[in-house]
């Protein structure tokens, strides 16, 4: 293996209100991203609320100044730019400007934070919106087989839910909606990290000046994840009419703090990820039997999941899901070689090396890091941890990954 590349240079400091800053400096940039990070869990929602992060990140968008202009409007005719995620351990605001822009997006970030009212009008519209997504998850097979995915692999548990919630949010009232709010939107919950070309003495004290102010609030205590029985093996099906069918193979992942995370990634790309995966080999190249090989390891430290999606015609479904499975099979008989973990950490490598050239990705990187392991998110190394993957620890993934795997399709017939 090649040797691991250096660290980038992350600084960490802690306000005295609980807020984490982390900031990488990227010299000769013309541009910044800041994104604020609340470490507000999926477990944090109920079956009567599921869906309530969501929707409160999009009616951060109407957030109104002293003139009533809304957030989304004032970032884009400062010339910047915003986006919003909502992930099972976080939820996400990212922005990004000029360099001369570090005040200005911090001050955005400082809204989020804040106790500013919510629009009733507004959350109307928003809530309308995420209903019709939330519907509309139904409409492609490839949603619908990643909603199928979760349900499998973690139940009627909040991990079970996707992202975007249930119909629950057609009933979330305005004030129930700024009571949770005001709970769990606290400095003290939350991560900023900024990567720019300016200096960490310039972040740092832009960060205290702006955000030092807020107030840190009770945290209250996160439920357990439950524990969900599965049946591993079996294939969950349902019919589609469309043109396409979709086959996954998932199964729990182990998140980024655990040893076992590095090998399980591995695995995942040894499977079903670049023209030199297996599947890739088996399905494409020697059969000509699916449009798409894709493979998703979605890193969490609750419910991680990873996830091979395959896409084909719906009369190829049965044969594509024969030799899935067959090459899900054959791992024990024909475990990954040396070559196959080479070329395979040579991927994951260069897919997260490329991913992180800019300074939006930077912050990202950042910010889910410490979100998912608080304190170690500035000297998290995914190069490192790739590189450090033997055989053996491949081979013992396997038969985690074979233990534990769950099918789906939707489209075709059913093998």
């Amino acid at each position: 293996m090649a040797a691991p590349a250096a660290p980038d240079p992350v600084s960490r400091t802690v306000l005295d209100n609980g807020l984490v800053v982390l900031h990488r400096e990227n010299p000769g940039s013309l541009t910044l991203a800041v994104g604020c990070y609340l470490r507000l869990s999926a477990l944090m929602e109920t079956a009567d609320t599921a869906g309530w992060r969501n929707l409160l990140q999009q009616a951060l968008l109407d957030l109104q100044d002293a003139s009533g202009r809304r957030l989304e409007e004032r970032v884009a005719d400062a010339g910047a730019q915003i986006r919003l995620q909502t992930s099972p351990d976080y939820t996400e605001a990212l922005f990004q400007g000029t360099a001369e822009q570090l005040p200005t997006l911090l001050g955005y970030v400082r809204e989020i934070l804040s106790d500013t009212p919510l629009d009733a009008q507004s959350l109307n519209r928003r809530r309308q919106e995420e209903l019709r997504d939330i519907s509309g998850r139904r409409d492609s097979p490839q949603t619908l087989a990643e909603d199928m995915a979760l349900k499998a692999l973690f139940g009627g548990s909040p991990c079970g839910w996707p992202p975007t919630g249930s119909f629950a949010v057609g009933t979330m009232r305005l004030d129930r909606l700024q009571s949770l709010r005001r709970l769990h939107h606290a400095p003290n919950r939350a991560v900023v990290a900024i990567s720019g070309p300016m200096g960490w003495d310039e972040a740092r004290g832009e960060a205290q000046a702006t955000l030092g102010g807020l107030l840190p609030r009770p945290i209250l205590p996160e439920p357990s994840a439950p524990v969900v029985t599965r049946r591993a093996g079996v294939l969950r099906y349902t019919p589609w009419e469309g043109d396409n069918a979709v086959i996954v193979a998932a199964a729990p992942c182990p998140g980024p703090s655990h040893a076992e995370f590095g090998a399980a990634a591995v695995l995942s790309a040894v499977l079903g990820s670049g023209e030199g995966s297996r599947l890739f080999a088996a399905l494409r190249q020697a059969r000509g039997l699916t449009y798409t090989v894709r493979t998703d390891l979605a890193p969490s430290r609750i419910c991680g999941m990873v996830q091979i999606m395959v896409a084909c015609e719906p009369k190829q479904a049965p044969e594509v899901f024969r030799i899935m499975r067959a090459e899900m099979a054959g791992l024990s008989s024909r475990p990954p070689s040396e070559a196959e973990v080479h070329r395979a950490v040579a991927y994951l490598t260069g897919s997260y090396l490329l991913g992180r050239q800019r300074n939006a990705e930077i912050a990202h990187y950042l910010g889910m890091f410490e979100a998912l392991m608080p304190g170690q998110g500035a000297r998290t190394d995914l190069v490192a941890v790739f590189d450090q993957v033997t055989v053996a620890q491949v081979e013992t993934a396997t038969r985690w990954l074979q233990d534990r795997n769950i099918w789906v399709q939707v489209g075709g017939k059913p093998l």
